[in-house]
């Protein structure tokens, strides 16, 4: 690392998040073994105690500061509250119920230091089940695993604040980055092929998927879908893949649903901006009657679960230092 480590500012979103802040993200952060950071706690009207937490907090480390809004903005809002409050000269992003592994922050700085042409970086992540209480995944980090450098949101601008694309804000800012960048430089993203966040699903999570979140992905996929399939987009060909995977996602969601027409429609306009065995099979499922849709979405469930052990046994090797803090962290979870 350079004599002199550039500030990193980390930015938590926080909504009646007062026992995540407490056991997952914030103690995390204060794990580092990079020391030159900043953590701007934003919270965003919680109706907990997530502003005593985050004062208590505040009080303990200097490097960690506060922004309460008086009422519920939103994510994105949130998020650029705490990007107009940032100092440092890369931003990293920590949703308030991960958890980083001790090394990450320093991981990635040094990564964008040695290439300096890199605008944002990226890591894997362990997904943990904590309601199983083990790891059942080895993915790309979303939200969690992105650190971009400060100067970014000068050139593209803040987060989109429209509420219909709440929780879209890191394929928001993935697609930004590519219709800003991609075209003159590929290794924009520096991708580090090491899981050093943990992503945790629980049952208050959205990543859980209960039936009755299907409804809220739909709407947000279909928000950032019309945001960005417009010309200037959608003959971009770094756009298109984020046009095929949300309209691909949008469809799966229809299909989990049982409204085999409206899958269609969505798996029909992703294969417009890419061709996919996948999308093209749950197309043929769209016609099965509702019934042996779900026999289907089941089995598919299965086979990605077993798949994702598999993944985890592999890495468990490749990864074993990795692996081992992230079970040392469940177990401080749990």
């Amino acid at each position: 690392m350079a004599e002199k480590e550039p500030l990193v500012s980390i930015i938590t979103a926080a909504f009646n998040g007062a026992s995540f802040l407490r056991i997952f993200s914030v103690p995390s952060v204060l794990q580092q073994s990079y020391k030159n950071w900043e953590l701007i706690i934003v919270d965003d009207g919680s109706t907990d105690n997530t502003a005593e937490v985050a004062e208590q907090f505040q009080k303990a480390d200097s490097r960690i500061r506060f922004i309460k809004h008086n009422s519920n903005k939103g994510l994105a809002a949130a998020l650029n509250s705490g990007i107009r409050d940032a100092k440092g000269e890369f931003i990293a992003f920590l949703e308030q119920d991960d958890v980083w592994l001790s090394h990450k922050l320093e991981k990635q700085v040094e990564g964008m230091i040695r290439n300096a042409n890199s605008i944002c970086s990226r890591t894997l992540c362990w997904v943990a089940d904590l309601q199983k209480k083990w790891i059942v995944n080895i993915d790309m980090a979303v939200f969690s695993g992105i650190v971009v450098r400060c100067r970014v949101f000068k050139e593209t601008g803040f987060f989109n604040e429209d509420r219909k694309l709440s929780g879209m804000q890191d394929g928001d800012l993935m697609a930004s980055l590519a219709s800003k960048y991609a075209q003159n430089d590929k290794n924009y993203i520096l991708y580090l092929n090491e899981p050093l966040v943990i992503f945790t699903r629980h049952a208050d999570s959205l990543s859980s998927r209960p039936k009755n979140n299907s409804r809220k992905f739909i709407d947000r996929y279909a928000a950032i879908c019309e945001k960005y399939d417009k010309t200037e987009f959608a003959n971009d060909k770094n756009i298109k893949p984020f046009l095929y995977f949300w309209y691909s996602h949008q469809g799966f969601n229809f299909l989990f649903l049982g409204d085999g027409r409206s899958a269609r429609k969505n798996l029909e306009k992703s294969l417009e901006f890419k061709k996919n065995f996948s999308a093209m099979v749950l197309y043929l499922f769209s016609y099965l009657p509702k019934s042996a849709t779900w026999f289907l979405y089941a089995g598919m469930n299965e086979a990605k679960d077993s798949m994702g052990n598999i993944k985890v046994f592999k890495a468990r090797s490749k990864f074993r230092d990795d692996y081992k803090e992230a079970e040392a962290l469940m177990r401080q979870m749990s």
